[in-house]
């Protein structure tokens, strides 16, 4: 036992955190980079309607990238960084999880089919969405929690950058009018595609893996493992949109682009944590493997540290808010937007936290209590978001969404911590 811990605190390990840490740093900040290299141009050369397509297109994608990821993200890694040492097991994990990948994309194209020839919306633009389904496949073949899973975010920066780069400077030399929304799509594609074909030669040149479909009893046991999972973000995604369209339904789009203009910094803000939560949650599922207590306390020392520095963000945030609006707006801002801004800010005490006691209670294999937990917030956010938006328009809404935050998080943690007692 000792010497397993040994293993896991050496010079070696302390090398390879900070280096995964700073390769997740460097990939947010590419991901927070690009959209704005790349909003003013799109908006300025396919025109606002175009703009507003390419935004309704990109929407509906993501959730077919959703449903291919599945609980990957969280399941799969954690499964990876406990096996990265038996290459049969990580062969059939591998294997398991692409299969189950590849059927996703399968039944998500089924359904895009289905919705390009019933639904308007998709027929009027069936070949932009069949275009941007590229991205979709781009997704499954990106192994992001192999990746994570034994603990080599370089590549997935590396990639990353790939797939940016091409992206970017294809849509500069070949976008010029409105009507070439279309290549804006076949080129998304060609990035994603390409970053993950170059990550599948990337496997099988270190580390000797090749895919082939897997046996029906290891898809089902993997499905199964990751239900709660899917299904918790699923609920997530839904009640986090849902917001906003009730917004757009009950208010101006006046009000709406205010409050999606507040949301999206803080949840720009809050997704600074992002790196060190994906870095540090391979090795805390490790360490749980053989020490629960150090697992604990490893974690009671990252959430004090979180909520020191997410103080700091929120008070830089309240005292520069004015600064930071300008910034994004161009223009300065009213007493209503800054007033959101700084209403949402709030969460970002209690943000970081919602990804920290997910990884952990799947860690925990508690994933079905995390679904029941996320799925009580996102039921009261679905009754109470159109009441409070009726009577109190956005200010409302962003108080709930406070409330809603504060809930989830206490919640998680209180269960979480209660299991170290």
């Amino acid at each position: 036992m000792i010497n397993n811990m040994r293993v896991l605190y050496n010079n070696k390990t302390t090398k390879r955190l900070f280096s995964n840490f700073f390769s997740l740093v460097l990939l947010q900040g590419i991901n927070y980079l690009a959209p704005l290299i790349m909003l003013p141009y799109l908006v300025r050369v396919l025109g606002i309607e175009k703009f507003g397509l390419w935004a309704f297109a990109t929407a509906a994608i993501s959730y077919f990238i959703l449903l291919t990821d599945y609980g990957f993200e969280f399941t799969a890694t954690k499964n990876i960084s406990l096996h990265r040492n038996d290459t049969k097991k990580l062969q059939e994990i591998y294997n398991t999880v692409l299969t189950i990948k590849f059927l996703l994309a399968l039944a998500g194209f089924s359904v895009l089919l289905l919705l390009t020839f019933f639904v308007d919306k998709f027929a009027q633009n069936a070949y932009l969405f069949y275009l941007l389904f590229g991205t979709v496949i781009g997704s499954v073949l990106f192994p992001v929690w192999f990746f994570q899973g034994i603990e080599k975010m370089k590549y997935i920066t590396i990639l990353n950058v790939i797939s940016k780069i091409i992206f970017l400077t294809m849509i500069f030399i070949f976008v010029k009018k409105p009507d070439d929304i279309y290549l804006v799509a076949l080129f998304s594609s060609l990035g994603f595609l390409a970053a993950g074909i170059t990550a599948q030669y990337i496997i099988k040149r270190d580390y000797s893996l090749t895919f082939g479909f897997q046996k029906l009893s290891l898809i089902k046991e993997e499905l199964i493992e990751g239900w709660y999972v899917f299904t918790t973000r699923i609920t997530v995604n839904l009640y986090t949109t849902s917001n906003v369209i009730f917004l757009g339904f009950l208010t101006t789009d006046t009000i709406t682009g205010y409050y999606s203009i507040a949301e999206k910094l803080v949840v720009a803000i809050g997704g600074m944590f992002i790196p060190l939560l994906q870095t540090l949650y391979p090795h805390f599922a490790k360490m749980y493997a053989v020490s629960k207590e150090r697992f604990f306390k490893a974690n009671k020392t990252l959430s004090l540290g979180i909520f020191f520095t997410a103080v700091v963000f929120v008070a830089f945030a309240n005292i520069f808010d004015k600064e930071i609006l300008l910034f994004i707006t161009g223009k300065v801002p009213n007493e209503y937007l800054i007033t959101l801004f700084q209403t949402l800010s709030i969460v970002v005490l209690v943000f970081p936290y919602g990804g920290q006691f997910t990884r952990m209670l799947i860690t925990m294999n508690k994933a079905r209590l995390l679904n029941r937990i996320v799925l009580i917030g996102a039921v009261l956010d679905l009754i109470l978001a159109p009441l409070l938006i009726r009577f109190y328009s956005a200010s409302g809404l962003a108080w709930l969404t406070v409330a809603i935050g504060f809930y989830i998080a206490l919640v998680k943690g209180y269960f979480t911590y209660k299991n170290s007692l």
